[in-house]
């Protein structure tokens, strides 16, 4: 997480996969920026540890929101800009809570779904979630799409497993693989929510679907942020 904000990260000459790297440097899942926006209060940029430009991070996000409030930026409820659209992002000692909107669904076939969360994910569902293991990376891992496979395990409970393009392995949370699980869900099974999502690194985030009328309006998505450390590096 870097404060971008006078617009001097000279991204031409960073190696991000180097400064990703876990054994040869910081070691991280992503790059993110926070840069001046012009529609909203800031605006996210995020880069996966190849290199490459992601349009949008659910997690990410949460974790920009945390390091503004604390850099002591209180503004609440805060507008943050993406490469997609903006989102309207809620911070409390208890969690980040961001309105991801409606997703679109836009292929269905069975128990799989295309989904659209500002990032396409596919969503299979499954009952042995170790099928992760034999076919994810092999299946998938050129289609420049995300792989999800899904549990529903009962109460409103969702476990999932996330194969993540840019990270080309199995992340350890996904905020926008676990909005397009829980949309998805509700498509499939008929589920009202509020709905728990359980990875397998055993982090969990929490789903509040806003109804009106009985139609869907938006989706929330709410999750712990932990803050780890704080460094320079010369780039």
């Amino acid at each position: 997480m870097v404060d971008d904000q006078k617009g001097t990260f000279p991204l031409h000459a960073v190696d991000i996969p180097k400064l990703c790297h876990r054994q040869y440097g910081i070691g991280a899942d992503g790059l993110i920026l926070v840069q001046p926006s012009t529609s909203a209060d800031f605006l996210m940029r995020i880069f996966n540890p190849n290199g490459q430009e992601a349009e949008m991070c659910g997690n990410g996000l949460r974790c920009l929101v945390d390091f503004l409030h604390r850099s002591g930026i209180k503004k609440n409820p805060i507008e943050i800009e993406t490469l997609k659209k903006t989102y309207s992002c809620l911070w409390s000692p208890e969690g980040v809570r961001v309105g991801m909107g409606i997703p679109e669904i836009e292929k269905k076939a069975k128990d799989v779904f295309l989904v659209q969360v500002g990032v396409p994910h596919l969503v299979l569902f499954v009952e042995d979630l170790t099928i992760f293991d034999r076919e994810a990376k092999k299946r998938f891992s050129d289609t420049g799409v995300n792989i999800n496979y899904a549990k529903l395990e009962g109460d409103g409970l969702l476990s999932m497993r996330t194969f993540e393009r840019g990270v080309e392995a199995e992340t350890l949370s996904c905020g926008t693989g676990a909005t397009a699980v829980c949309f998805s869900a509700i498509r499939h099974f008929g589920l009202k929510g509020p709905l728990d999502v359980k990875f397998q690194s055993g982090e969990r985030l929490q789903f509040d679907l806003l109804m009106a009328d009985e139609i869907l309006k938006e989706i929330h998505m709410i999750g712990k942020v932990r803050h780890v450390f704080d460094g320079k590096i010369e780039i």
